[in-house]
């Protein structure tokens, strides 16, 4: 039996992933050379995997045998991120399958919030999503698909998400390790990158890790899967000042001492309208970048404030003064303004 090699896999996946001159059909080449790549990868990982079958009329991109259970599969590497319409239409392919088959679907671009959300609130949950973190973890050892799978298949069970970060790995294989860590939990992407840009401006006293929850729906069932995999961490969640964010905080209540909700006023990247508008011009503007142009935006914002100066943000100031009274942070600045709202 050959050996599994982890960097091969890696640097392949690198590749596709950082073309500098693309031609002008990459989005095609690519779209194959992904479906070869993923077909290399799970048949070495020996999850005898069957690639682009068509039954019926229609087509599904692969199947493959894990503990003795087939899996239906597709992947997709599209420039945005996935809708719903894109979800379900795989889902109706296999809720015509043998009752009980479960769907995985990988998005290299990842998911809309509206996605998450709509699987979460549906009546049956047999799609299982994975986004590039979680194939690039797949990649890392003999058995990392298998490692994830059963992750996110256990997640599915006692939370019943269909999308659960990878990330949480690490706390499941090092709780013996990480006992004075904090897990920041966000409801979509771009929170993820504001607050990772915020962190990543302080001192920290302890571990800190940044974990999307991919939607408002999904946010309690990250938030208690987090707790279950790790009791003694401390856990913020962060949601918008909606009546979504209402309803998770709701169910948050029930979820532990050591979760603290703070609530962005109303959204996150909304919050900081007056540093991206320094940049912009306007919020319309903003919003009508592309998705990379305003994570570039929002993150050049945030780099260029001064600290005292984001303190100013009433709802940063809420988020850093959590961290802070969980001894996350020094709490450097906050002790001259006022903490109150």
């Amino acid at each position: 039996m050959p050996t599994y090699r982890p960097t091969m896999y890696i640097e392949a996946f690198a590749r596709l992933s950082s073309v500098t001159h693309p031609p002008a059909n990459w989005a095609q080449l690519r779209g194959l050379a992904f479906e070869r790549h993923l077909h290399d990868v799970l048949k070495a990982q020996l999850l005898q995997p069957r690639t682009s079958f068509r039954p019926s009329g229609e087509q599904v991109d692969g199947s493959f045998l894990h503990r003795g259970r087939i899996y239906l599969l597709e992947a997709k590497w599209t420039k945005d991120s996935l809708p719903a319409s894109s979800i379900y239409a795989f889902k109706g392919k296999v809720d015509g399958k043998l009752i009980g088959t479960v769907g995985i679907y990988i998005s290299m671009a990842g998911y809309d919030e509206d996605t998450v959300n709509a699987l979460v609130v549906g009546k049956d949950l047999n799609v299982l999503l994975f986004d590039s973190d979680d194939w690039l973890r797949s990649l890392k050892s003999a058995d990392g698909f298998a490692r994830v799978l059963d992750y996110k298949l256990r997640a599915a069970a006692e939370e019943g998400t269909p999308f659960a970060a990878s990330s949480g790995l690490l706390s499941a294989s090092t709780a013996g390790d990480s006992l004075s860590s904090v897990a920041i939990v966000t409801e979509g992407r771009m929170d993820e990158h504001i607050v990772q840009c915020l962190i990543r401006r302080l001192t920290l006293q302890r571990p800190v890790r940044v974990v999307n929850a991919n939607g408002a729906a999904n946010l309690p069932r990250i938030v208690r899967l987090v707790v279950d995999l790790d009791s003694a961490q401390d856990v913020i969640a962060v949601v918008d000042d909606d009546a979504a964010g209402a309803a998770a905080e709701l169910q948050l209540r029930e979820a532990g001492p050591q979760v603290f909700v703070v609530r962005a006023d109303p959204y996150l990247d909304v919050a900081l309208a007056d540093e991206i508008r320094a940049l912009v011009t306007t919020m319309d503007a903003y919003r009508a970048k592309p998705y990379d142009a305003r994570v570039a935006i929002v993150r050049d914002a945030i780099a260029n404030m001064p600290l005292p100066a984001l303190l100013q943000n009433a709802t940063i100031r809420r988020l850093l003064k959590r961290l802070s009274d969980i001894g996350a942070w020094n709490g450097d600045g906050l002790a001259d303004l006022d903490v109150s709202n």
